[in-house]
């Protein structure tokens, strides 16, 4: 075998994603779900408190009643990106209330928001799998930077509902 036929099978190797473990999460059929049920229950060291980094992207509207200090509910979307933050969320949330970044790009300002609530549930038209989440604002609203968009994992709401 050459030296560049190993580089090769090495780098192939290397790109491979990590094989999933075998437990009682392994029937789910969907890869994002497997993800986000084993970091909530806490397994195989998923307790890296990512959530705490967490950036939800909201719409011009459910901003607005951020701003009026009313309290929003807001379906996210579990994809393989975010499951592991959100499981994680999900079990924090839990033990004590937890604070996200909240943020809206027409406006261009960001706040931290208080988990109140999370349910899971799924699109009722799409049968996605998605966690509700009820946020009460805090009073503090900064610009959003673009160093603070270069850091923390990103999430999008989907739909928004004012409480």
């Amino acid at each position: 075998m050459s030296k560049y036929s190993k580089k090769v099978a090495r780098r192939l190797q290397e790109a491979e994603p990590p094989k999933e473990p075998t437990d009682d999460y392994s029937i789910i059929p969907d890869a994002s779900l497997r993800r986000y049920f084993r970091a909530r229950a806490g397994m195989y060291e998923m307790t890296k408190m990512l959530h705490r980094s967490l950036k939800i992207e909201i719409g011009k509207a459910n901003f607005r009643e951020l701003l009026r200090r009313r309290k929003v509910r807001m379906h996210l979307a579990i994809t393989y990106e975010n499951a592991e933050v959100l499981g994680e969320l999900f079990r924090e949330q839990r033990k004590e209330r937890q604070r996200v970044d909240v943020w809206s790009h027409a406006y261009g300002a960001r706040t931290k928001a208080v988990v109140i609530d999370l349910k899971e549930e799924a699109f009722h038209v799409s049968s996605i799998p998605a966690l509700a989440i009820k946020l009460r604002p805090k009073l503090q609203f900064r610009p959003v930077t673009r160093k603070w968009r270069r850091s923390g994992i990103f999430a999008a709401s989907t739909t928004g509902i004012v409480i």
